[in-house]
């Protein structure tokens, strides 16, 4: 098994991962855990790693408790907590305008494109990759701000194959002002044309498919992580030759802050009904019965997150095949959403965080003997049937599926509180 660590994140997440990766009880399972708690100390650096260590322990109140959060004994928990004190400080992203090795790093190809807000080039860094740097137009203080603000929220925003990933940030050469150093954000190349170019070839039902799939899966990936994107529109979306659609582009002043509760119910509505006009604009470009049939926009009160508008546009693109597939997920994600609003509700509510995974108040209900080995069981596997579909990765939960989720959604419904 192997266990690739996010930098997005949080202790828990990454124990929770670790868990899932080396469930065993023996020494060598529980020595792989606690190296993965290792990794994600370095990946997310000290400043991060500690501010998150502190905030776990404030809320579990000692370490003992906290160690058993972690599924680690209190000695690795000690051992966790001295490396965090001497790993490297290295954010995904960089201030600074003096001069670094990073300089060093890029080799500047051609102008991939200009608009009122920077333009982007092309470039070869020191791993031989080729990468997208982008650059604010006006070499300002505001300037500087604004682009690390994007590169935050680009950053917080990753960890979706259909979000383009950020590798840094810092004060780079300008190759359109020789002697000049600017707030650069260097990010992954996407070979490929926008979404408005691409609606104006002809589009079959595969591609749409590919398209509306991952778009939806990518803001609702950034909806849980409490980003919005802020600027929703076909410009904003690259697309490569296989039609994998890569979301860019987050400037929203809010994108940036730390999801400490769910985001607003309004807020998240004003983007879905972006989401919707943007996958109509798919629909239209697929077929003339697609374009004929009522617009996702028309119907966009009904749609509670991206995952509704997800269903709803497959069932308008494959009509006669989807829509018994497009109700079952709909029920599934209806139930799990009430299975974490009871779960949410039994975790104490004063955690920093607004909630705490729902993986750690299932253990916590287990060790309390509140809940059996077998829910634990059907919890994750639910939790995993819903996470592969959010990711495009399963195209509808099976009737089992989604009995076990409606048993277990039963089963925390009747417990005492």
């Amino acid at each position: 098994m192997k266990v690739v660590v996010d930098p997005a994140w949080e202790l828990l997440d990454a124990a929770d991962a670790a868990h899932r990766g080396y469930a065993g009880g023996g020494r060598a399972s529980a020595g792989y855990r606690n190296s993965v708690l290792m990794v994600w100390a370095n990946v997310v650096g000290r400043q991060r790693a500690k501010a998150d260590f502190e905030s776990a322990l404030k809320y579990a109140g000692d370490r003992a408790v906290l160690a058993a959060d972690l599924g680690v004994s209190v000695s690795s928990l000690a051992k966790l907590e001295r490396r965090i004190r001497i790993v490297p400080q290295h954010d995904v992203v960089y201030g600074g305008t003096g001069a670094t090795a990073l300089d060093d790093r890029l080799t500047y190809g051609k102008k991939l494109g200009e608009g009122g807000t920077g333009c982007v080039w092309a470039a070869t860094d020191n791993l031989d990759r080729t990468v997208a740097v982008k650059f604010i137009s006006e070499p300002s203080e505001d300037a500087e701000q604004i682009a690390v603000r994007h590169a935050q929220a680009l950053a917080k925003g990753g960890g979706h194959p259909n979000m383009v990933t950020i590798h840094y940030c810092h004060a780079l050469p300008h190759p359109d002002h020789p002697g000049e150093r600017r707030v650069g954000i260097v990010m992954e190349y996407v070979e490929g044309v926008t979404l408005t170019e691409r609606l104006h070839r002809a589009i079959n039902h595969g591609a749409a498919d590919t398209i509306g799939r991952g778009l939806a899966g990518a803001v609702s990936s950034l909806h849980e992580r409490g980003i919005i994107h802020g600027d929703l529109h076909s410009g904003n979306v690259l697309v490569d030759s296989s039609d994998n659609p890569k979301l860019i582009d987050i400037y929203n002043e809010k994108s940036i802050k730390a999801s400490v509760t769910p985001l607003p119910e309004g807020t998240v509505r004003a983007e879905v009904a972006d989401l919707c006009a943007l996958l109509d604009e798919v629909l239209a470009s697929v077929s003339p019965a697609a374009a004929a049939a009522p617009r996702l926009q028309d119907e966009q009160e009904r749609f509670s997150d991206a995952l509704d508008v997800r269903t709803a546009f497959l069932g308008r693109l494959s009509p006669g095949g989807s829509q018994t597939a497009g109700v079952a997920a709909h029920e599934f994600l209806f139930s799990w959403k009430r299975l974490e609003k009871l779960l949410s509700d039994i975790a104490p509510a004063e955690h920093p965080r607004g909630r705490r995974p729902l993986s750690v108040v299932v253990g916590r209900l287990l060790t309390e003997k509140r809940i059996t080995k077998d829910a634990v069981k059907a919890f994750y596997r639910v939790r995993d049937v819903r996470n592969q579909y959010v990711h495009g990765q399963l195209d509808s939960p099976t009737a089992a599926d989604l009995a076990a989720l409606k048993q277990l959604v039963d089963d925390v419904a009747r417990m005492e509180r």
